[in-house]
């Protein structure tokens, strides 16, 4: 028998594009084509999942989930970790109140040279914090046509969510409790 994800969903009358369907955890997505293909950058117990029509992955959308561990301040810790990373290359664009998949986020839009990415998060009632990002270089963005592609994948986000894989001990640890545990200890130095 079909899960129920899986007969909403059918339900649903298809929108222009390709419709792409997760079932485990359970979302939903309408690609620009077919040329979009699916990335699986994920772990156990980590959704990272990226779709995109070029292989450098400039030009992407993404979806991911994390444990609370992780972001422990949600896009905050994420924009940290970001500047961490990009340096003086990272600017931010804005991070305020928003909305994706009909749910309350927050919506972090930045640059790294030039290119763009704006993602939206909202937390899950265990504690995971879901992802959803649209990427593109500073052409996607400029180009009338390329911003409509791109600024259009969002409304077609629907997330049910459901039970992920057993989490492993270094997923529910944070960055730093990794880092800690592949210290040396002082006695085996």
């Amino acid at each position: 028998m079909p899960s129920p994800c899986t007969l909403l969903l059918a339900v649903l009358a298809a929108p222009q594009g390709e419709r792409y369907v997760h079932e485990e955890p359970c979302f939903e997505l309408v690609l620009p084509g077919a040329d979009w293909k699916k990335l699986d950058q994920g772990a156990p117990g980590v959704l990272a999942l990226v779709f995109t029509p070029v292989k450098d992955m400039t030009t992407r959308c993404s979806v991911l989930r994390f444990t609370e561990s992780f972001l422990p301040d949600g896009l905050e810790t994420r924009e940290q970790q970001i500047q961490q990373t990009a340096g003086a290359l990272y600017a931010r664009v804005a991070l305020e109140p928003g909305e994706i998949a009909g749910r309350e986020a927050t919506r972090w839009e930045y640059t790294i040279v030039g290119a763009t990415s704006v993602e939206w998060a909202f937390q899950e009632d265990d504690g995971r914090w879901v992802i959803f990002q649209i990427a593109g270089t500073k052409l996607d963005w400029e180009t009338p046509e390329r911003r409509a592609m791109l600024a259009a994948i969002p409304g077609t986000f629907e997330w049910t969510g459901g039970e992920a894989p057993e989490l492993s001990a270094s997923v529910r640890s944070s960055p730093a409790e990794l880092r800690a545990a592949r210290q040396p200890s002082p006695a085996s130095a």
